[in-house]
């Protein structure tokens, strides 16, 4: 893995993910109540989140400290706007 010794939240975090997918498919069964995928999901949850934390680290750190600046934009989406006049397309439900 790239990179995963330098940062623990990535690999505490994969394998969070990693266990609650795992727990999620051995508890699941036909009729399975909150119960039953709460602490699965819960797992999965906090993986991505520890490794989407990290994005920034990791993206910021891969270039000179020069252009850092204009590099922590990129993980930044742009929003979408709608014009003024609503979408272009006609809405037909």
């Amino acid at each position: 893995m790239i990179l995963a010794s330098n940062f623990p939240p990535v690999t505490i975090g994969v394998a969070a993910l990693l266990v609650g997918i795992v727990s999620l498919i051995l508890a699941l069964e036909v009729g399975a109540g909150a119960e039953i995928v709460t602490v699965p999901l819960l797992l999965a949850g906090l993986g991505v989140g520890a490794l989407a934390s990290q994005l920034g680290a990791v993206t910021v750190s891969s270039v000179p400290d020069e252009v850092s600046g204009e590099v922590g934009g990129l993980q930044t989406p742009q929003p979408i706007s709608v014009p003024p006049s609503g979408p272009r397309w006609p809405a037909r439900f």
